[in-house]
């Protein structure tokens, strides 16, 4: 059995280090951006947006960029490394870490865009195939990840899920990232937030967005390899949009919606009938 390549193994040892320091840094009150400056072969370092925790891209000499996240608390770069392991472990497409200490988290960097800056790009090209394309590979890959752990709708949930938890890359690769919150609950929430995410990408409630929330749902049940059940799914939509409603302040989300809530109950019960009569066929 062979071990890693020299150059994982320096990637993974540097990805340690920058950890370690990092952690520290964290712990004494210090400035975390000079410790990560003090790493061994270090060229530069970027400060990414992000509204949850400290986020870099670190470059080093002879490795590949390294993603650097600072975590408000221990617990979540914990649950971080733990989901984001076992995804990876499965097969699924999700960036594991190499290191964790602390409330720091390193894993290499994905040069990609994430699905809300695609699905802005292709909507802003009228290119509503690619768009609801998209809408399906994201649901499909949300599939994957329920069907990790699922016994009658619950199991593993990403939680306060949304568009930005999934990662284009350049050859149209899909990776999902920000697990923090990740746990076990029902899907049915996951899949609703989905929808209410794009449902509501600007412009909002259009046909458009009808149909390429249609496509994710059909994308997700194929995956799944399971019907639509009229009941879990509005009732994970309608949760989502309680949620989004509160989080957003948008208490007219829900009567906006109400249209998509009516249009989902048609069409779970025609697929119903379709499925109830072709069981006897």
């Amino acid at each position: 059995m062979t071990g890693p390549r020299p150059a994982e193994a320096r990637r993974k040892a540097l990805a340690g280090s920058a950890a370690k320091d990092c952690a520290a840094a964290v712990r004494e009150d210090i400035d975390v951006e000079a410790a990560l400056g003090r790493i061994p072969g270090f060229i530069r370092l970027d400060k990414l947006e992000s509204s949850k925790g400290r986020c870099y891209r670190l470059d080093l000499s002879g490795v590949g960029p390294l993603f650097v996240k600072v975590f408000e608390d221990e617990g979540k770069a914990a649950n971080e490394a733990s989901v984001s392991s076992r995804l990876a472990g499965s097969g699924i497409s999700c960036p594991a870490p190499f290191a964790v200490e602390g409330p720091v988290l390193v894993r290499a960097y994905l040069d990609a865009s994430t699905a809300t800056e695609e699905l802005e790009a292709a909507l802003k090209w009228g290119d509503v195939s690619s768009a609801a394309r998209l809408c399906a590979k994201v649901a499909g890959l949300l599939a994957d990840v329920h069907a990790l752990d699922s016994e009658s709708g619950r199991g593993i949930v990403v939680n306060d899920l949304n568009l930005r938890n999934f990662l284009v890359a350049p050859n149209c690769g899909l990776s999902i990232i920000d697990l923090a919150e990740a746990g076990f609950g029902e899907q049915a929430k996951d899949l609703g937030a989905l929808a209410v995410h794009i449902l509501t990408h600007k412009p909002e409630f259009t046909d458009v967005s009808t149909m390429m929330a249609d496509d994710a749902l059909y994308s997700y049940f194929d995956r799944a390899g399971t019907l639509w059940d009229a009941s879990n799914i509005l009732w994970g939509f309608g949760e989502a949009l309680k949620d989004a409603s509160a989080r957003r302040k948008r208490p007219e989300l829900p009567e906006l919606a109400a249209g998509y809530m009516s249009h989902l109950r048609t069409r779970t019960e025609a697929m119903r009938r379709r499925a109830h009569h072709g069981a006897q066929d």
